[in-house]
């Protein structure tokens, strides 16, 4: 188990959204490094849209390995990073930002996710047509 202490050696995760507090990810995230051992925290950040830019921007210089992009930034994000992965092209949004070594890589993981729900819970997809509401980037994928 990780020490609840944060210090230099400390990997940092966060979600940049606006609003953010009701997020569950900081404990999910959070949860899962300390029963693995690892010394990672995941961390809540406002981020208003005005200052997207900038905090994508931040995420080398302050060390953070990658982040996750809610409400409102997904669709504004994949203008602004250079490299997207297939999904995040197509779907015209990211929600996860990695951070290379300062080159951050734009992914899209909401399709790939909900095309896993549906298929655990037994539905055939293939030739089908679905309207998904409310779905966010998950939604784009159906059109």
């Amino acid at each position: 188990m990780r020490s609840s202490a944060i210090n230099s050696d400390t990997a940092v995760a966060a979600i940049f959204g606006d609003p953010v507090g009701h997020s569950k990810s900081p404990a999910m995230h959070n949860a899962a490094y300390a029963a693995l051992g690892m010394n990672r925290t995941y961390a809540a950040f406002r981020v208003t849209s005005e200052n997207l830019a900038g905090a994508l921007r931040a995420i080398h210089p302050l060390g953070i390995i990658g982040v996750n992009l809610t409400v409102p930034h997904k669709e504004v994000a994949a203008r602004l990073i250079k490299d997207l992965s297939g999904e995040a092209r197509m779907l015209g949004a990211v929600n996860c930002v990695v951070n290379r070594r300062g080159a951050l890589r734009g992914d899209n993981t909401d399709a790939r996710g909900l095309e896993r729900d549906l298929r655990d819970l037994g539905c055939e997809l293939r030739g089908r047509l679905a309207i998904v509401i409310g779905a966010g980037g998950g939604a784009a994928s159906s059109v």
